[in-house]
């Protein structure tokens, strides 16, 4: 038989059993029933969703890494600037050496401002129908570990739109110690409860309240409390008022 002929009826045996030459099958899936019609959209959904997720976490640790590495060079320089350490770099960024971490002593002051998570979630760099003036459109306040930090000079960082605008008008104090980058989960990312961290993680917070402490251009301004001082102390003397009046009722009574 001539070699074209030989070729061509390969080719017209090939296409009858559904078969190319490189022996890969060659399907009609409109041919095949629903039900293995419906496994191959599966299968390809969660191929696709399996791509998608593991981008995320690629993008996600990638994040992770470029944010500690500015973090410990932003470190080194207040290092540098405060304590004359010109070589912190390299051993920040090995993990070498402890986190510098302040002494909440600071915070019992009578004078120091104190925010309640409502209260700190008006700084946000963002505007406030209530504020007429406009006051509080461009300052920016985070809580680390209960202490409030006016981040106000990094807008770039932490400015509305920004990278790290979620940080700001809270405690997110969990995330900072995780790494977690899911910030529409306020029960398990951007939150102050460190119920179950590692020490690992306690370590690398700490990394980050050094960072607001030493750094030149952001300033601790308040701490963090559940409950304004100032209402718990009105509720105390109208409790006492209460309780006053109720006695002197019993002694009138008598």
């Amino acid at each position: 038989m001539p070699i074209p002929w030989m070729i061509a009826s390969v080719l017209v045996v090939s296409a009858a059993l559904g078969v190319t030459l490189t022996g890969v099958v060659v399907v009609d899936k409109h041919k095949l029933s629903p039900r293995y019609t419906n496994a191959m959209n599966n299968s390809t959904k969660s191929t696709r969703s399996l791509k998608q997720r593991t981008g995320g976490r690629i993008k996600n640790r990638i994040n992770q890494v470029a944010m500690r590495f500015f973090r410990d060079l932003s470190r080194s320089k207040a290092r540098r600037r405060r304590y004359g350490n010109d070589h912190a770099l390299v051993p920040l960024l090995l993990g070498k050496v402890d986190p510098i971490i302040p002494n909440d002593d600071d915070l019992d002051d009578l004078s120091m401002e104190t925010f309640t998570l409502e209260e700190l979630a008006s700084y946000r760099g963002e505007k406030d129908p209530e504020d007429k003036n406009g006051d509080m459109q461009s300052v920016l306040y985070l809580s680390i570990k209960g202490r409030v930090y006016d981040v106000s000079a990094g807008s770039k960082f932490y400015g509305p739109g920004s990278n790290y605008h979620a940080f700001v008008g809270t405690d997110a104090s969990r995330a900072f110690a995780t790494g977690c980058l899911n910030f529409l989960d306020t029960t398990n990312c951007l939150t102050s409860n460190l119920e179950g961290i590692t020490e690992p993680q306690k370590k690398e917070l700490d990394r980050w309240l050094e960072l607001y402490e030493l750094h030149d251009k952001y300033h601790l301004v308040g701490r963090l409390v559940q409950n304004d001082p100032v209402n718990e102390l009105l509720a105390a003397d109208d409790e006492q008022e209460i309780v006053a009046n109720s006695e002197d009722e019993k002694l009138t009574d008598q």
